[in-house]
C-alpha cells in the first residue's frame, strides 16, 4: 500500500470499519463532530457502531471519542442497552470546537478526512444515500504521530484557556 491512499465512497466505509477499527489492538481513537448510532455490516449482519466499540472494549483496547456536540438520541440509548459493555472503559469527550474526522489505530494506521460517524458519513445507508465524502488512510508513521499529538492535546485541554466558548462547553478544563 502506498503510504497516503485516497478514500471515497465505499472504500472509506469498508476502510474504517472492516480495517482499522477491528484491527485495534490497544488504542483507537476517533474524533468526529457529529455522532450518530450508526450500523455496520459486521459478520453476517449488522451490528451498532457501539457494538463494535463494545466488542473492541472487552478486548481491552483503550478507547477515546471526541466529538462536538452531544451524542444522538439513538447513540445514547445503545449506550444504556450495552450498559457496563460500555460504560466500563469508552471514553467520551465533547469539545464544542471539535471538527477534526480522524480513526487512529495504535498509532500506526489512520484514517482523516471530511466523514463523521453518522449514517450519511460512513454509515450502512449505502453508496447512493451517503454523503460525498473524502479522506485518506495512511500508516506514514510521521503523520500518524502528529495527528495523534494534535488529538491528545484537545483531549487534554491544552487550549481550553483561551477558549471563548468555555461558558457553553460540558467539559471545561
Amino acid at each position: 500500500m502506498h503510504d497516503i491512499k485516497l478514500l471515497t465512497g465505499d472504500e472509506l466505509y469498508d476502510l474504517v470499519f472492516k480495517k482499522i477499527i477491528p484491527d485495534s489492538g490497544k488504542i483507537l481513537w476517533i474524533a468526529t463532530s457529529n455522532l450518530k448510532n450508526v450500523f455496520i455490516e459486521h459478520g453476517r449482519g449488522s451490528v451498532s457502531f457501539l457494538e463494535l466499540i463494545a466488542e473492541k472494549l472487552r478486548e481491552k483496547v483503550s478507547v477515546r471519542i471526541l466529538h462536538a456536540s452531544r451524542p444522538s438520541k439513538g447513540f445514547l440509548n445503545e449506550m444504556r442497552n450495552l450498559g457496563d459493555s460500555v460504560d466500563a472503559g469508552l471514553e467520551l469527550f465533547c469539545c464544542p470546537r471539535n471538527h477534526m474526522k480522524a480513526v487512529i489505530s495504535d498509532n500506526l494506521r489512520m484514517y482523516i478526512g471530511s466523514a463523521n460517524i453518522t449514517g450519511a458519513g460512513v454509515g450502512m445507508k449505502g453508496l447512493n444515500k451517503r454523503n460525498f465524502e473524502l479522506g485518506i488512510y495512511t500508516e506514514d508513521k510521521q503523520l500518524v504521530l502528529q495527528v495523534s499529538d494534535y488529538f491528545d492535546s484537545v483531549w487534554m485541554g491544552n487550549f481550553c484557556g483561551k477558549c471563548r466558548l468555555r461558558n457553553i462547553c460540558p467539559n471545561p478544563l
